[in-house]
């Protein structure tokens, strides 16, 4: 990820699992933390969309309020990496952001299918 000063950091897990539609994509496992970014990525959340809450907020809905789908924490505003792009780095609280580190110029998310998972 990169913030509109040309900073760099990275997030990697290596055992990062996450279930079916059916379970509403809950990380079942992240494995060992390595970046130069905050590991702020827990394990046991859903993934929640504006038609689907799955946060823990007793109140409202995360990614409805800010604009993207994520596992959300009881901080929605912390981190999401699906919120809205602002040019030149105006930051509100729906931007895209990681920890609440500077609103995010750009982000690059890879996930891929493990080797020894069944197909």
């Amino acid at each position: 990820m990169e913030d509109f000063n040309g900073n760099v950091k990275t997030v990697s897990y290596d055992n990062f699992k996450i279930d079916n539609n059916e379970n509403k994509y809950l990380v079942e496992s992240l494995g060992t933390f390595n970046g130069t970014a905050a590991n702020i990525m827990e394990f046991n959340r859903k993934f929640s969309t504006w038609d689907n809450n799955n946060d823990y907020r007793l109140h409202g809905n995360c990614a409805d309020e800010y604009s993207g789908g994520w596992w959300y924490t009881y901080y929605c505003d912390k981190t999401n990496l699906n919120g809205r792009y602002y040019e030149n780095g105006i930051f509100k609280p729906d931007s895209m952001t990681w920890n609440g580190w500077d609103v995010l110029k750009s982000v690059q998310m890879l996930i891929r299918q493990h080797s020894s998972d069944n197909i």
